[in-house]
Parts: structure tokens; C-alpha cells; sequence
């Protein structure tokens, strides 16, 4: 016979009276748990190494859902600027607010700031990353700058020689 199982059958009869017996599960259970020590650490370090992978590929899913549309500033020259039209507000860049057929200067774009009944406007954000309202002609969006009744109506005129970025949550 095994020795091992020998050894239970012996711890089974000697404690056998007050129920304390062992199995031979529980002693392979034993085994395993003097194991545990030498391979936890090399699973941690691997389940950290897992979770930063996965929270750096989410937060570049969330980074590249974004787009930088341009800034909002007082400075015509700035090629971020929407007012250049050489730079950011130009009629033909694909992602200007200033471009009558794309998708954030349209009329009929949901993502549009000339749309009247837009839902998902272009975010506007401070240079310290203060969200300031949604750049939107829509007066019923309460995050709407359009929206008299709005917490965030009077953001393009609170600038003072600042800058606002505008960004859309695609």
C-alpha cells in the first residue's frame, strides 16, 4: 500500500473518535499549499504585469476615441487656433468646425456645432483640463454654451487671454 495513504488510514483510526480525521484530499490539499508559496510570487508579478497591459490598452482605446478639433483662443496665428484658416479653421479640414460638409461643421451632423438639435457636440475644456460646456447652437442641450439657462453660457466670454480646447468624444 502507499505510504501516504497508509498515513491516513492511520491519522482516520487514531482520530477517529473525535472527528478530527484527515483525508486524502486534505493531504493533497497540504501539498499543494506548501507549494503556494514559491509560485504565488511569480503570479502576482504576472497578474500585475496583465493589468497594466489592460489598463494601458483601454486607456489608449479612451485616448484614441478623442479628437482634437482645435482651440479656441485670441491668437489668429496659432495653427490650432479655429480662427486661422490656414490651421484648425479651415474650410477643408476634414475635422474643422468651420467645414460646412464634415461631421462637426455640418448642419445636419449630430457632432456638429451648427446643428440646432445636436446631442453630442464637440466638448469644450480649460488649459488646466476644466470641462467649460459643449460647443453646440443647440439652446435646449444644458451643457450647451447656446443655452441661456446653461452653467456654462458665459464660457467664451470668461477667456481672458486663455485658451479653450475643443474636443470630441468619438
Amino acid at each position: 500500500m502507499n505510504t501516504a495513504l497508509q498515513k491516513v488510514d492511520t491519522r482516520f483510526k487514531e482520530s477517529s473518535a473525535d472527528c478530527r480525521c484527515r483525508t486524502s484530499v486534505g493531504l493533497a490539499i497540504d501539498r499543494v499549499g506548501a507549494l503556494l508559496p514559491s509560485i504565488q510570487v511569480p503570479l502576482k508579478a504576472l497578474a500585475l504585469r496583465a493589468l497594466a497591459i489592460f489598463s494601458m490598452l483601454i486607456l489608449s482605446q479612451i485616448a484614441a476615441a478623442q479628437i482634437h478639433l482645435g482651440n479656441i483662443n485670441t491668437n489668429p496665428y496659432d495653427p490650432d487656433s479655429v480662427d486661422n484658416p490656414y490651421g484648425a479653421g479651415s474650410p477643408y479640414r476634414a475635422n474643422s468646425i468651420r467645414n460646412t460638409y464634415g461631421p462637426y461643421g455640418s448642419r445636419y451632423s449630430n457632432r456638429s456645432v451648427n446643428n440646432r438639435y445636436a446631442t453630442k457636440a464637440p466638448k469644450l475644456y480649460d488649459k488646466n483640463g476644466n470641462y467649460r460646456g459643449r460647443l453646440s447652437s443647440n439652446p435646449y442641450d444644458p451643457d450647451s454654451i447656446s443655452n441661456p439657462n446653461s452653467r456654462f453660457h458665459n464660457s467664451l466670454s470668461d477667456l481672458n487671454g486663455g485658451e479653450l480646447k475643443i474636443i470630441s468624444d468619438d
